[in-house]
């Protein structure tokens, strides 16, 4: 396998295979999952403590126990639409024909899933040059898919920076395990530091 091949592979296995202080990292918390509501269910993210904060307080809870029960009462889009307004992140599990009729598939159903623009001929690996050698990435994502993308844009040789907000702290595993290969800095009021 090349170098590439494998800082590719290990960016992708990345959480899987870390281990921090001993123990193996965790990538789910207590209010992250899928939960029953009155009517189906709803996919809430709970792993940041703002996230995990807003969801309580968007249902009344204080525990997942008490959580499950404001959630019994509730249907599913009444949750995502009181949750997101609490600053959380949650999504009702559709069927096929209630994702037809909602918004975001209306306005995007004729798009692909993804496109390539090229700017410039093609980047190949020939003479020990890496296809992204040259590309410089601004990183303002969190969580996970944002920055496992731009971690592999690192692998294949993207100048990738991280920025991200003070006051919330990315969560340890998450970053130890999505950092490889870039450089990261906080964004406080316009001015930039490094960490």
């Amino acid at each position: 396998m090349t170098t590439t091949g494998s800082l590719i592979t290990s960016a992708f296995s990345a959480l899987e295979n870390l281990i921090v202080g001993g123990h193996r990292a965790d990538g789910w918390a207590p209010l992250s999952g899928f939960f029953e509501t009155k009517d189906g269910w709803i996919r809430l993210h709970g792993n940041y403590p703002h996230h995990a904060g807003a969801i309580l307080r968007a249902l009344d809870a204080t525990d997942k126990r008490s959580l499950q029960t404001s959630l019994s009462r509730v249907n599913a889009e009444e949750a995502e639409e009181v949750v997101i307004r609490c600053g959380g992140v949650a999504a009702a599990v559709r069927t096929p024909e209630e994702w037809q009729l909602h918004p975001q598939e209306i306005a995007t159903c004729g798009d692909p899933w993804f496109s390539v623009k090229s700017k410039g001929p093609r980047r190949t690996l020939e003479g020990g040059i890496l296809p992204m050698d040259g590309v410089r990435v601004l990183d303002l994502t969190r969580v996970i898919a944002g920055p496992t993308c731009s971690q592999l844009f690192a692998c294949l040789g993207a100048d990738v920076l991280r920025v991200d907000p003070p006051g919330r702290s990315e969560l340890e595993d998450q970053y130890y395990s999505n950092a490889m290969g870039k450089r990261s800095a906080v964004a406080d009021w316009g001015n930039i530091k490094r960490i």
